[in-house]
């Protein structure tokens, strides 16, 4: 990673910054430059190699008036460096050259942000109201990330709050001590007992703010994370809350009902830790209904309106113990809700059997069918001809195949079927135990499944009983169509044995005919020999 000052000594030796600002997503300064360095084309393009990739820098100076300009993004800079170097003979060493040096880090790459001066940046987040202080990082974390990551090479100390680090070793995200906030899961659940209106994208918790290595930053930055922990403390304990510039407006329904408009720059960060340990006592270890509707009604009778509203620390301690009592006076709903649960999986070992068992049943109808046809065709075979031979005529043949196509069909159906009611029961299995996580705590829930072990079970048993009867189901078909096949393959070489059968009966029967005509005719012509013998004695003895 370079840095904005190594860039500006390679211009010049001589160099006066005029301005400087950084945000998460550019860094600018604008600088008069003397003495230049006219040999510059080497230098700058060494220094720029170190530039990160998803960084992109635009130098422009301004030269008798006329810019030109430098782009890391851009394969050809010839044209500033020709223009740079021709205006040697030109200026001389009281000259100054007016420089806009503008480093784009565009998107956020990943989940790290380089921070080129640490300073400046923190100048930038102590001038923003808590509004726009808060609404620089949800940005970033509306995008599905855990952590921030501010990467600063000459940073010496580790600030970093749950999810926000500035560190000055890339290598740091690797400790296992980050990505432990689950903003997206936990607003769903909050959004069902606080409505705060901040922006539409926001996704901030007061972890994203508690401090807890200050890093040798300034008071003034440490102080803008404690108030908007502070402030986001508040608003999720109130039922409703809007924060805008730096008011916070809050109303609480409790044993009182408070509205009030919070001045965020006068907040008292002694509040802070009773807020914000109420906070993630409220949301830890299931119960969110219930411990916030307690912790609201104790606030509301302790809170000081004259004081800016703050709470002793004992309210604390007092919400702890009221939640005790709390507990045991709901120890039999808890028991009922136990069997609620325990009757819950019995009725989902129900719908386990009920999905084998239809899916049985379609294999039974299906076998049923199939079969009743089969045997309606041999026993009605049997009867007119006392032979399965002839069975299989090619009509028979296509309709037997047929029936056979719509049972195979039929199976892909009833599996579609199985696989569809799987899923939904896994669903609904685990709609169950969302619901129950705003009663029970995830560990008792689990214990009450038995680590989910029955369900687990009547997925194999689906599983398990949908492959026996598939192997049926599709057994009988190969088996039924080898059958059918071979049936007709006798069939037709039976058909063809009587053709050539009749054929040679015809062939022996008119050579029959034709010995007999011939025979016919050698009498014919020994009867004419006769008559022919006669006549000619007869005409002799005439003579």
């Amino acid at each position: 990673m370079i840095l904005p000052n190594d860039i500006l000594s390679v211009l010049a030796k001589d160099v006066t910054i005029t301005s400087s600002s950084e945000t998460l997503l550019q860094f600018v300064v604008n600088a008069h430059i003397q003495r230049l360095n006219f040999n510059l084309r080497d230098s700058l393009s060494a220094l720029l190699r170190d530039l990160d990739s998803w960084d992109r820098l635009t130098l422009t100076a301004t030269i008798s008036g006329e810019p030109i300009s430098y782009a890391s993004n851009q394969l050809n800079n010839e044209l500033f460096f020709a223009t740079w170097e021709s205006e040697e003979d030109v200026i001389d060493d009281l000259d100054f050259v007016e420089i806009d040096l503008r480093i784009d880090k565009g998107k956020l790459k990943g989940d790290t942000v380089n921070i080129y001066n640490v300073a400046i940046f923190e100048r930038y987040l102590q001038e923003l109201k808590i509004f726009d202080f808060v609404s620089v990082f949800s940005s970033f974390f509306s995008s599905g990330n855990s952590d921030l990551f501010l990467i600063n090479p000459s940073f010496k100390n580790h600030f970093h709050t749950n999810s926000i680090h500035l560190i000055s070793d890339p290598d740091f995200k690797k400790n296992g001590n980050v990505g432990k906030i689950e903003h997206i899961k936990l607003w769903e659940k909050l959004k069902s007992v606080s409505h705060f209106s901040i922006n539409g994208s926001n996704i901030m918790l007061p972890d994203d703010f508690e401090v807890l290595h200050k890093g040798g930053l300034s008071n003034l930055t440490i102080d803008k994370f404690s108030v908007s922990c502070l402030a986001f403390s508040m608003a999720i304990l109130n039922d409703f809350s809007v924060l805008k510039d730096d008011k916070l407006s809050l109303k609480m329904n409790g044993y009182k009902t408070i509205s009030a408009e919070v001045d965020l720059k006068s907040l008292k960060l002694e509040n802070l830790p009773s807020y914000y340990n109420i906070y993630r006592w409220v949301t830890s270890n299931g119960g969110l209904q219930d411990k916030i509707g307690l912790s609201r009604n104790l606030i509301s009778l302790n809170i000081s309106s004259n004081d800016n509203y703050s709470i002793d620390q004992s309210v604390y301690t007092s919400i702890l113990s009221g939640f005790k009592v709390y507990e045991k006076q709901n120890v039999k709903q808890y028991i009922d809700l136990r069997n609620k649960m325990s009757d819950q999986i019995f009725g989902f070992n129900e719908k386990a059997g009920k999905v084998i068992e239809a899916f049985a049943s379609g294999f039974q109808k299906s076998a049923l069918a199939v079969v009743s046809l089969y045997a309606t065709m041999i026993i009605s075979k049997i009867i007119s001809s006392k032979t399965l031979v002839d069975l299989f005529s090619l009509e028979a043949t296509i309709l037997s195949i047929s029936f056979l196509l719509a049972s195979f069909l039929y199976f892909f159906v009833c599996r579609w079927e199985v696989k569809h009611q799987k899923e939904r029961l896994i669903d609904t299995y685990n709609k169950m135990k969302t619901r129950n996580e705003d009663l029970l705590t995830k560990e008792d829930i689990q214990r009450i499944l038995n680590n989910d072990s029955e369900h687990k079970s009547d997925l194999e048993f689906i599983d398990k009983k949908t492959k026996v009867y598939s192997r049926l189901w599709i057994g009988i078909i190969l088996l039924l169509l080898f059958l059918t096949i071979v049936l007709h393959l006798m069939y037709k070489n039976n058909v063809e044995h009587n053709l050539n059968s009749i054929v040679v009966n015809k062939d022996s029967t008119i050579d029959n005919h034709l010995n007999c005509i011939d025979y016919k005719d050698s009498n014919l012509n020994i009867k004419l020999d006769k008559v022919s013998d006669t006549l000619k004695v007869k005409k002799k003895a005439r003579q």
